[in-house]
């Protein structure tokens, strides 16, 4: 979401009217959930989806309309197979999207775009309230969590998908914007430099930590957020790793792989990981035992790292790990609100 606002606002400082697509309720088996977003200028779709095939299809026109028009709206979308009024599509249900203009010259859009912005530099819960009027997205505000729940004193706690809710008569979407975690990848060769461009392209921020001069370089990892050259010894001297960050450990050898992983356990990382043979893993595992630490503890390493896909080249080893990366981000309960 944060390039969203990044891409808003660059428009909005250059004068050019967008329009704001967003899903705003999603029932059955139909594409876009709740939260997906794509911004529309008079170019065409600028960036992000809403799900794409035929609502997508249908909603840039509806957005280049909403230009002509300069006003907001909201369109509810039945699809339902063989129905010839629909949009000619096998799955069924119903998917509401909320068509916010923005004018160029807007002074509360700017605004709000950098308010999000520093929201997320701060790592802070802030939420993203969307007013839905009748004719459609009339507000849009952000607020922290004790402002919310005061203005939704209905809600018990603060929702963490994005959903709709009531205050005063009037109906609201409600978004949870929090930073998302980091992945600390620990080495820079070949299947470091394969990760990082597909992990940057699903929404994750990456981290790269090397001890080798000639591969801690930005030109080999011009995805990453940051790049870092030190000693592999005493990392909580470098990073801070948090209960939402990530741990790949891919060094260039096994000493090094067994050290960052014995560090690594005494973090509150969300995933750890480390590359190498079964015959690597096993011999690592009986050192950490020997260190004293539990089979729980052990057990938390995703090591073989990757999902088993019969993954040779660097890659593919790339892909089998943002797979099983994604798929433990899934199961912790992350959304859209990632940014």
């Amino acid at each position: 979401m944060r390039e969203l606002f990044d891409r808003l606002l660059q428009r909005l400082d250059r004068g050019e009217d967008t329009v704001c697509v967003t899903v705003t309720l999603r029932e059955g088996s139909v594409p876009g959930a709740p939260g997906a977003r794509m911004l529309v200028g008079r170019e065409g779709l600028l960036w992000g989806t809403v799900g794409g095939g035929a609502v997508e299809h249908r909603a840039i026109g509806l957005a280049a309309q909403t230009l002509d028009r300069r006003c907001p709206f909201s369109e509810r979308f039945v699809l339902r197979p063989g129905d010839a009024a629909g949009l000619g599509m096998v799955c069924g249900g119903t998917v509401e999207l909320a068509f916010l203009y923005i004018p160029g010259d807007s002074e509360v859009f700017p605004r709000l775009c950098r308010q999000a912005l520093e929201a997320y530099s701060s790592g802070g819960e802030f939420y993203l309230v969307t007013g839905l009027a009748k004719e459609g997205p009339e507000s849009m505000i952000l607020c922290c969590r004790e402002d919310l729940m005061k203005r939704f004193p209905a809600l018990s706690a603060p929702p963490v998908a994005p959903s709709r809710a009531e205050a005063e008569g009037k109906l609201f979407f409600i978004e949870r914007l929090r930073r998302a975690g980091v992945v600390y990848i620990f080495g820079g060769g070949h299947v470091a430099q394969a990760l990082v461009p597909v992990l940057a392209r699903v929404e994750f921020r990456c981290v790269v930590m090397e001890d080798r001069p000639e591969f801690a370089k930005g030109s080999l990892f011009p995805d990453a957020e940051r790049i870092i050259l030190g000693d592999f010894s005493h990392i909580s001297e470098l990073v801070s790793i948090t209960s939402e960050d990530y741990v790949v450990i891919m060094t260039r050898g096994h000493t090094w792989d067994y050290e960052i992983q014995r560090q690594a356990l005494r973090t509150p990382a969300a995933y750890l990981g480390c590359i190498g043979s079964r015959q690597k893993v096993a011999a690592i595992r009986e050192k950490l035992r020997s260190d004293g630490f539990t089979e729980e503890e052990i057990a938390r390493f995703h090591s073989p790292i990757g999902l088993a896909i019969g993954a040779k080249t660097p890659a593919e080893i790339a892909v089998s790990i943002a797979a099983e990366m994604i798929r433990s981000r899934s199961e912790r309960g992350e959304t859209k609100e990632r940014v």
